[in-house]
């Protein structure tokens, strides 16, 4: 999956890390959250564009 950074992103945690979602820029997500880009390619967090 390409990440943008001016797209906001839902990161659904699904049972990892507490559950839960979030919103998060792409901007941000490449810059501070490289663990999450590499838990969604493992599978253990789910990451769509929303808009």
């Amino acid at each position: 999956m390409r990440i943008f950074k001016t797209k906001l992103y839902r990161v659904d945690y699904k049972g990892a890390y507490g559950g839960g979602v979030d919103h998060i820029r792409g901007r941000v997500i490449l810059e501070r959250y490289q663990w999450i880009i590499d838990e969604a390619m493992m599978g253990k967090i789910e990451l769509t564009k929303v808009d």
